[in-house]
């Protein structure tokens, strides 16, 4: 039996779609809820904000805040350790402000920001001090 392609784009569309959502939270700021999770079963918090030119996806200091449970931050983003996340955040066209990562995008380049930001956010961080 041959692939057809063309029902194949249209599974994987409805399958990569169905458990995504964007959520008002009661503080009114928006979520977007999806089957993402770390390790410890944590759900994987992606704020949503506008911004003049879209959509902004953030964490709102949350992976740092993981992060310093199990270390401390200025040591953490010192030396190779630093030089690599530095690296990784350009490489995904990650912003960080103060502590928070995020990635800006157009409203029609909302899923290309999606993959970006889940790519930093999965990637294995070095835990080792240098």
């Amino acid at each position: 039996m041959a692939i057809n392609p063309d029902d194949l784009q249209r599974r994987l569309c409805d399958q990569l779609c169905a458990p995504v959502r964007v959520e008002r939270r009661p503080d009114g700021q928006l979520m977007l809820g999806a089957d993402f999770e770390f390790p410890d079963g944590d759900r994987y918090p992606i704020h949503l904000s506008e911004t003049p030119g879209g959509v902004r996806l953030s964490d709102k200091g949350d992976t740092l805040t993981r992060i310093s449970y199990d270390q401390d931050i200025d040591a953490f983003l010192a030396g190779s350790r630093g030089l690599l996340i530095e690296r990784i955040l350009g490489e995904e066209r990650v912003g960080q402000d103060r502590g928070v990562f995020y990635v800006d995008a157009p409203t029609d380049g909302l899923s290309d920001a999606l993959f970006r930001y889940g790519r930093f956010r999965f990637r294995p961080l070095p835990k080792s001090s240098d």
